[in-house]
């Protein structure tokens, strides 16, 4: 990544996926694991701070360079345009953000077991609260509102040769969704709306790196999302190295 100024900046990266279907998808479905990239991206981001609000939007384009087979990529070009506002209240920090997408995309906690392919809309709004100075946590909740025909890649479901049409097995039975039992899905909007909450933790030891972790679940899939991270801030290690 690269900053241009307090307003504007730039990344691009690739991610790499360790993929292992459960037990009971992977005897259902014939999935195995998968060790492979994903798609690379370039972002755009503009901030526009303040003393009480602050605002930020950010431009995300996709190439599809993942594996298709195991649900990494659609095979297309993908774009998120997502715009998010914050009140600074002291402690508190209340937030919401809306975008437009041309596929659903994972976030920072929510890993999704899918991709898909068609327009959506989504939403997602909460807080963050600043517990001490190194301490900060969180709630939100988020929707996901998909408009017309939607094929959905599973990132844990054994490639088929023929893509199974709306509706498969999964459809109908309580908390499944069609990424479960089908490598490829194409129906209506249906089969990739989404709705859930989510928890976040951030502890900052030092000014060099912090650990995060959170919790996310699925409300229309019954899917729960744990997972945790370590952040650096390479140019605080680099500099503090030479002083």
């Amino acid at each position: 990544g690269y900053i241009f100024n307090r307003n504007w900046s730039v990344e691009a990266g690739v991610p790499f996926y360790f993929v292992r279907p459960s037990g009971s998808i992977a005897s259902g479905t014939g999935a195995i694991g998968t060790n492979a990239l994903g798609n690379v991206y370039l972002q755009a981001l503009f901030k526009r701070p303040g003393e009480t609000w602050g605002y930020a939007s950010l431009l995300t384009v996709s190439a599809p360079s993942g594996d298709k087979d195991c649900g990494l990529t659609t095979g297309r070009v993908t774009a998120d345009w997502t715009n998010h506002v914050e009140y600074y209240a002291g402690r508190l920090t209340p937030f919401g953000s809306a975008g437009i997408a041309n596929a659903v995309s994972d976030t920072m906690i929510f890993i999704r077991p899918y991709t898909s392919l068609g327009f959506t809309s989504h939403f997602d709004g909460g807080a963050r609260l600043r517990v001490t100075r190194a301490l900060e946590t969180g709630a939100s909740g988020y929707v996901i509102v998909p408009s017309g025909g939607q094929t959905v890649y599973s990132r844990v479901a054994a490639p088929v040769r023929q893509p199974p049409i709306f509706p498969s097995r999964a459809v109908g039975r309580a908390h499944r969704g069609v990424f479960e039992e089908n490598n490829v899905t194409t129906g209506p909007a249906e089969i990739a709306r989404d709705h859930g909450l989510s928890t976040l933790i951030r502890i900052a030891p030092s000014s060099t790196f912090n650990l995060c972790g959170g919790y996310s679940r699925s409300l229309r899939f019954g899917l729960d999302t744990v997972f945790f991270g370590i952040e650096f801030n390479v140019r605080r290690l680099v500099y503090s190295g030479r002083s």
